[in-house]
């Protein structure tokens, strides 16, 4: 019975790593689509996402001439991004 428990913990374990899994790969894709909407070259627009220290971490790559259009006035824009993803 205490081996089943075991068992029964760690694949409940395994579920959730899988659900924040998806979930932070969702976050990555909605900041794709704003960044690429934002964007007069959105072919240039890369999302990288990683761990660190425990807490996802999701980076925006545009064109050195796009990074206003991305930040907005007083970083109106970038902030609303982050809103929406969280």
């Amino acid at each position: 019975p205490q081996r089943v428990r075991e068992v029964a913990r760690q694949q409940q374990a395994d579920r959730d790593d899988d659900d924040r899994r998806r979930a932070v790969s969702a976050v990555s894709r909605v900041v794709e689509v704003l960044a690429k909407s934002l964007t007069d070259t959105p072919d240039q627009v890369r999302v990288v996402e990683s761990q660190h220290r425990g807490t996802t971490l999701v980076e925006l790559y545009v064109a050195p001439g796009e990074l206003g259009r991305v930040i907005g006035k007083q970083g109106r824009t970038a902030k609303s991004i982050r809103t929406i993803v969280n």
